[in-house]
Formats: structure tokens, C-alpha cells, sequence
């Protein structure tokens, strides 16, 4: 209800997207869903992008939502791919943030149908730039080298 009374309040959009990230958890997610919390953190990262702690906290907490299946699947239909690819591509160095982005994108880039979706947003290229700015013993480059191979290859699920 916040999210969406004060779309426009940096504190409220942060803080929302925060407690939902903390509050993600498999006790909680099927009452999570109830609400969909999707599209208000979808809102809040297209309304926020260039600010860090919106960013930082709302691909959290759309990384934790990614690991259901029915999240998965309602967050690509709102187009999450292009809100977690504009992040990395806007907050390229920050090492949190590009941990968040490519750990979501690896869980959104199960099934065909999201691949191709993530393909078509020219994802690899994003995931190329990310491998090349952190250090060689970084998670960031580990989920992105995970997600590319994902990505590239169709028997690979």
C-alpha cells in the first residue's frame, strides 16, 4: 500500500523494497504472493533508477522472489528483465548491486520462454560488461558466468 500511495518518496520506495527482501522467505512467500509484491518493486526501480539504495533493495528483493516459480514467472510478465538489465547497466560499479541483478537474472533465465525473453533484452552483452568489472573471486562473476552459459545454451536448465 506504501509503495504505491508514495511512489514518487525515495525512503518509502527504499525502505518497502527492503522489508520485502527481509520478509521473502519460504515460510512467507505464499502470503506473499496473495499481494504480489512484483509490481510495486518493479514500480519502484523504473521510478528510482539512477538511486542506489532503491536499486540495491529492490533487486534483492526480486532475487529472493525469483526462487519460486510462481514469482518467477509473474515477475518476467512485468517485465523484470529489462528493470534488473537497465540496474546493472546503470550501477555497473556496484559490486552489491551487480550481486543482487545477476544472482535474479539466474534465477529468472529457468525455462525457454524466459531465455529467450532475457536474449532478446540483450542480456549477455550486460552480463559480459559485469564479469569484466569485478574481481576474478567475486559471486558477481560467478552468476553472471552461470547466467550466460544458461543463456547460450538451450539444453542447459
Amino acid at each position: 500500500y506504501a509503495m504505491s500511495s508514495f511512489p514518487t518518496s525515495v525512503n518509502v520506495q527504499e525502505n518497502a523494497c527492503g522489508a520485502i527482501w527481509c520478509m521473502a522467505d519460504e515460510t512467507t512467500l505464499d502470503s506473499l504472493f496473495s499481494v504480489d509484491p512484483g509490481n510495486a518493486i518493479l514500480n519502484a526501480l523504473f521510478n528510482h533508477p539512477w538511486n542506489r539504495r532503491v536499486n540495491k533493495y529492490g533487486c534483492a528483493a526480486i532475487m529472493t522472489l525469483s526462487f519460486d516459480l510462481k514469482f518467477r514467472d509473474s515477475l518476467m510478465r512485468l517485465d523484470a528483465g529489462s528493470a534488473l538489465i537497465g540496474a546493472m547497466n546503470r550501477h555497473d560499479s556496484n559490486e552489491v548491486i551487480l550481486r543482487y541483478v545477476t544472482a535474479a537474472l539466474y534465477n529468472l533465465s529457468d525455462g525457454a520462454a524466459n531465455k529467450l525473453t532475457l536474449r532478446n533484452l540483450d542480456a549477455i552483452r550486460s552480463l559480459d560488461k559485469a564479469i569484466k568489472s569485478v574481481p576474478l573471486q567475486s559471486d558477481v562473476r560467478e552468476y553472471a558466468l552461470q547466467t550466460r552459459r544458461r543463456l547460450l545454451n538451450p539444453y542447459y536448465y
